[in-house]
């Protein structure tokens, strides 16, 4: 089962207790320990700029991370709609919890996904699912397998 682990933005007692109420994977909230650590586990966030502006801090090998955005929405972000984003995308992917998401970089919309992985400290974009494509899922599972595959 794959353990997700919340930043900052995400860390709500809320939040960790929904996931786990599904029994699909293990949700654990940031503890004092890891601040300022390298991620054990992929990384959940809401933070859209995270990749653009801390690229260079990124190694190319790592557990992954997922960001939840409601873009194009023009409304802050918020908890209640991370849970709605998430649900309708592991509605689509019944599998997700399955999914290997090291060395990917993935933002998580309302209208799709986007998938990046990082080579030289350098952001690289693999490709965007809009969930208007009719096999979206199938061809973002093959990004995530490509990334979890790659090598510095």
């Amino acid at each position: 089962m794959t353990t997700f682990q919340l930043d900052q933005c995400l860390d709500s007692k809320r939040f960790a207790h929904d996931c786990a109420a599904e029994g699909l994977c293990h949700t654990r909230r940031l503890p004092l320990s890891l601040r300022n650590v390298v991620d054990p586990e992929p990384l959940v966030t809401f933070d859209r700029a995270l990749p653009k502006q801390h690229t260079r801090f990124i190694p190319e090998l790592h557990p992954g991370i997922l960001i939840v955005s409601n873009y194009p929405a023009p409304q802050t972000m918020t908890v209640r709609i991370a849970q709605r984003v998430l649900s309708r995308f592991k509605i689509a992917v019944p599998n997700w919890h399955e999914t290997v998401w090291k060395n990917s970089i993935v933002e998580l919309t309302s209208v799709g996904v986007e998938v990046w992985h990082v080579t030289a400290t350098a952001l690289v974009s693999d490709g965007y699912c809009s969930f208007e494509m009719p096999d979206w899922p199938t061809m973002l599972i093959s990004l995530l397998k490509r990334n979890a595959q790659r090598q510095p």
